[in-house]
């Protein structure tokens, strides 16, 4: 899924399907793209995996895996408009702007 509740899944579906459109990318693919994501189950969705336990728990407690995953989705919270409220505090604010 795309971020947290159903209603910031479609407000960021709908921001990438318009960047998709933008870049030129086929319209029955972005069509595809869209009606799958907003389903909610991709093929690679991984909330009924049983290792999915054990890899909550690891963000959680570690503070290393968790700065890497704050680093990997770094730019999806640019971009979408993502709430930044379960963010470890320094990736709530815009400390990555030039003064």
């Amino acid at each position: 899924m795309i971020g947290s509740d159903f209603e910031e899944r479609k407000s960021s579906i709908s921001h990438l399907t318009n960047i998709l459109r933008r870049q030129g990318i086929n319209e029955s693919l972005v069509e595809k793209i869209q009606q799958d994501s907003l389903v909610g189950e991709t093929p690679h969705s991984t909330h009924t995996s049983p290792r999915r336990v054990e890899a909550e728990r690891q963000v959680r407690e570690d503070p290393f895996i968790r700065d890497l995953l704050h680093k990997i989705y770094f730019f999806d919270y640019l971009i979408f408009p993502f709430k930044r409220d379960a963010l470890d505090e320094k990736y709530r604010t815009n400390f990555w702007t030039i003064p």
